[in-house]
């Protein structure tokens, strides 16, 4: 398990069940009174993990549209991708944002990641 590299990591996490993921979520944030915590968890994986593949193949993050988050091309029964991010990114930071931005991702990618870097800086 310590050599799957993060993309790998997070479409095992897609592929759980919901208790699953449940549980993961509430191992990271400690929190079981939001149920839907693992589906905003889940959204803002996939917001990394598109991101981090953008960077990766020499994509410049400014050339970035969310296009996928916008159009809601994932998950057809979702009304709005995006939306979950920002909820997630709320509630753990405390804050009221309306949009997610690239800060906002390191922030998450702070909270979650092993590292004892801060990320931000």
């Amino acid at each position: 398990m310590s050599e799957l590299t993060f993309g790998q990591l997070c479409e095992i996490f897609f592929l759980l069940t919901r208790d699953s993921k449940k549980y993961i979520t509430y191992l990271f944030f400690k929190d079981f009174q939001h149920n839907n915590l693992y589906f905003q968890f889940e959204k803002t994986l996939e917001l990394i993990k598109h991101m981090r593949n953008i960077i990766c193949h020499n994509h410049p993050i400014y050339d970035f549209k969310y296009k996928k988050y916008k159009k809601n091309q994932t998950y057809p029964n979702d009304t709005n991708n995006k939306k979950h991010i920002i909820i997630l990114y709320n509630k753990l930071f405390n804050e009221n944002i309306k949009n997610i931005k690239l800060y906002n991702v390191v922030m998450l990618i702070n909270l979650i990641s092993p590292q004892k870097k801060d990320l931000c800086y």
